[in-house]
């Protein structure tokens, strides 16, 4: 009887200890606020903190810069979710990184702790976690990453999202020169550096010992190990680290040896040129959908039939980059002024006139509407731009009207696609040399007959345009 007096007292010290040990870390303070966390479904002994923010959201003028302090909060927040993926193309349904059509933000900077600790006094070691995918797809939240088991073992286990693709790794120039380290390109590092700056700030609240941190990572997430070992920004964050699978010696472009060139090539392609402030406002203004378009590979733009908002939202989450307007934005323009303004740098209007005055469904019904009175009140809108078609030329191969086009460009001072007649080289050319003096307000042209007949060649159109 006296054994199993002791059993049973044992047993309840054991359910005392657990519960302290679960109220003890339940909530856990960190510098922007506190965190509630919930039991692990995958490991006992192990409390979950999902979602929480470690730096403000890169966003607005905060796109293409580095990380900025969390925004505080009041109260307590449950932290029993994964924050959003950064933005990244549609994984395919088997990815190990990130399964099928994720919750897409560029609000994303979030991480993930597992700790096994009973109190907030174990000073337990803390490895962090940088997941792969080739710095374009993936976030810390899948299943796969999840650290339960490992934390199970005596640790606290992070891990991170950070910004991807060109949201994470673009390089401008005008991005260079705004920076006090006059360069670009290594955002997504910076979100990984900040993570290890969290870590030192607050993982003693989680049990963890900020002097012994491990980070490892898998693939580009091994990769990005090595460079934080590069980086001066990252002395005394680390203790140790693991790399899986990673490339740390590898050629690489440097700003001046084409990272710059790279990156002014990826704005032009949005339709973005120049290397100065107003570059970076269009910049910061665009889509994130356009973006991720743009880094697929050729961009998609797509018009026709397009009368509602959620047909452009449809289109837009199918990666196409750019909306074109038409029937639809001559007759309501309060519409596309609406759309132009929710989708800045995805809208272009399309304009097709007939002696120079607009005609819609289909060429069928001439307005009366002057075109150049048409756009002179579009100016101020974030169009990203305008299609303009002479239709008494479109299929006629008989030559560009470059006079209407610039006239209608500088009237709306807005990027212009010339479209209707393009029959040879020499139009281009014609066209490149009339806007010589207004470079930006040249979009490219449009052409169909001139390829299908073989008196144009698309390749030599293409760099003409590009030179």
């Amino acid at each position: 009887m006296f054994l199993v007096q002791r059993v049973i007292l044992i047993q309840m010290v054991v359910f005392s200890v657990s519960q302290t040990a679960f109220a003890d870390l339940s909530e856990v303070g960190t510098n922007s606020g506190t965190y509630q966390g919930h039991t692990s479904q995958f490991a006992d002994g192990v409390t979950v903190f999902q979602g929480i923010g470690y730096a403000a959201p890169p966003v607005g003028v905060l796109r293409w810069k580095p990380p900025a302090p969390a925004r505080p909060f009041a109260g307590v927040k449950a932290a029993d979710r994964v924050g959003a993926a950064c933005w990244q193309a549609r994984n395919s349904d088997n990815s190990v990184y990130a399964r099928g059509n994720l919750h897409r933000s560029e609000d994303c900077l979030y991480l993930n702790v597992f700790t096994g600790a009973a109190r907030s006094d174990e000073k337990l070691p803390v490895m962090v976690w940088f997941h792969g995918g080739s710095n374009t797809q993936g976030h810390g939240g899948p299943l796969i990453f999840d650290g339960s088991n490992l934390a199970k073992r005596g640790a606290v286990i992070v891990s991170a999202n950070y910004r991807l693709g060109a949201f994470g790794f673009l390089s401008h120039p005008a991005l260079t020169n705004e920076s006090e380290h006059n360069s670009s390109g290594m955002y997504g590092i910076l979100d990984q550096i900040e993570v290890l700056q969290w870590v030192q700030n607050n993982i003693e609240g989680f049990g963890g010992d900020p002097g012994r941190v491990t980070i490892f990572g898998q693939s580009a997430g091994g990769t990005d190990v090595c460079l934080i070992m590069s980086s001066p920004l990252a002395e005394g964050l680390v203790d140790g680290v693991i790399g899986q699978s990673p490339g740390c010696i590898k050629t690489s472009r440097t700003l001046e040896a084409g990272g710059h060139e790279r990156g002014e090539n990826f704005a032009r392609a949005l339709g973005i040129s120049g290397l100065g402030s107003s570059a970076l406002e269009n910049m910061r203004e665009l889509h994130p959908q356009q973006i991720v378009s743009a880094m697929g590979g050729v961009p998609v733009q797509v018009g026709g039939g397009i009368r509602s908002q959620p047909i452009i939202e449809a289109y837009l989450d199918a990666g196409v980059q750019g909306l074109i307007l038409g029937t639809k934005a001559v007759n309501d323009p309060d519409f596309l002024r609406s759309m132009a303004t929710a989708y800045p740098r995805n809208i272009l209007l399309s304009l097709d006139a007939r002696g120079g005055v607009v005609a819609t469904e289909g060429w069928d019904k001439e307005t009366g509407i002057d075109a150049q009175d048409f756009v002179r009140d579009l100016s101020d809108l974030p169009l990203a731009g305008i299609v303009y078609t002479d239709i008494d030329r479109d299929g006629m191969m008989q030559g560009l009207n470059v006079t209407s086009t610039l006239a209608l460009a500088r009237a709306a001072q807005l990027p212009v696609v010339a479209s209707g007649g393009v029959t040879a080289l020499g139009d281009l050319q014609a066209l490149k040399e009339a806007f010589a003096e207004d470079t930006t307000l040249l979009m490219g042209a449009i052409t169909g007959r001139a390829i299908y007949e073989g008196t144009l060649d698309l390749a030599a159109g293409q760099a003409l345009l590009d030179a």
